[in-house]
């Protein structure tokens, strides 16, 4: 706790006292196989025919394997047949990739790579100069990704405009409908935009 105060003459129309409290937390990184369990499989490699067709075999080799064993323990059968999925969807699947938003560029993206990496340096710190020097790395490296993404957004939605724009003098109102969704934050087809926007 850093500060309590208790303002006495504070119209809240209640009996109690308005209550104001300034207060520091530190929340614990999540450890490495907390990052681990909480990425995804990348399940969209099984919509081609041929790695769906060889990860479906290796599984099933798998679970032969495992049915030879056999201890009569619930928990031990579960617990392999837990590792035996997720061994073998990291192996053949491997995990998503982060999704950023649309607009981000190559660059931004990088910096905040960048960014995420000297947080992790910064937790793990052990001396006092290496966490001063990384604070102020991370710091600079703060600024630098807000600037990037506030450049990036810019230019996004000004190419959105262009392409209103255009739409608007060729009549395709359903262009500048979808366009204007967009602009707005509200949910539309955002993948057609975005293969506009990088090409």
């Amino acid at each position: 706790m850093q500060d309590v105060r208790a303002y006495r003459g504070a119209d809240i129309a209640s009996d109690h006292q308005l209550l104001v409290a300034k207060f520091k937390i530190k929340i614990a990184r999540a450890t490495k196989q907390e990052q681990t369990r909480n990425r995804k499989f990348n399940i969209q490699k099984l919509n081609n025919p041929e790695l769906n067709r060889e990860f479906s075999i290796k599984l099933s080799n798998r679970f032969q394997e495992l049915a030879e064993i056999d201890d009569g323990s619930v928990d031990k059968q579960w617990e392999r047949v837990k590792t035996t999925y997720n061994t073998t969807c990291q192996e053949e699947l491997g995990f998503s990739k982060k999704e950023y938003k649309i607009w981000l560029s190559d660059r931004t993206i990088e910096a905040i790579e960048r960014r995420r990496s000297l947080k992790i340096q910064l937790d793990d710190a052990k001396t006092r100069l290496q966490k001063e020097r990384l604070k102020r790395e991370h710091t600079l490296a703060t600024k630098n990704v807000k600037n990037e993404n506030r450049n990036d957004k810019r230019n996004y939605i000004n190419e959105l405009a262009s392409k209103a724009e255009d739409a608007m003098t060729r009549n395709d109102t359903k262009t500048v409908y979808n366009i204007t969704r967009q602009l707005a934050g509200r949910k539309t087809n955002t993948t057609k935009w975005k293969d506009h926007y990088k090409s």
